[in-house]
């Protein structure tokens, strides 16, 4: 069975939660790796959406199978690979799936973000 999530998310938005709740809001929604990867950009709020946008969309293909299941995004990683898609990693275990991938667009106001998911 395969599962898609989409989501999309206004920069501003995910821009004025890290402002005004900064290390509170990084560290329950994204993990070091992530604000690593975002804070070495020139514009940091753009990347931070685009993960809260693919976080999103993982959550939603995920639910859309389990839907009792606990996701929390800090539990979602988006992994930065150079010159290729990102790497999903899902900090806890599901051995139901077999395939994960997410695809992650922004522009300077949005960032939207598809995920597929295929269960074993």
């Amino acid at each position: 069975m395969i599962y898609v999530g989409n989501d999309i998310v206004k920069v501003s938005r995910i821009h004025d939660l890290i402002t005004k709740y900064k290390n509170r809001a990084l560290s329950h929604i994204f993990t070091s790796v992530e604000v690593e990867y975002c804070e070495s950009k020139i514009h940091p709020e753009i990347h931070y959406s685009g993960r809260f946008a693919a976080k999103e969309a993982i959550k939603k293909a995920i639910l859309s199978y389990n839907p009792k299941l606990n996701m929390p995004l800090a539990n979602i990683e988006i992994e930065p690979v150079k010159d290729s898609a990102p790497k999903v990693n899902l900090l806890m275990e599901d051995n139901n799936i077999a395939y994960l991938n997410v695809s992650i667009s922004h522009t300077d106001e949005y960032a939207t973000a598809v995920a597929i998911l295929e269960l074993k």
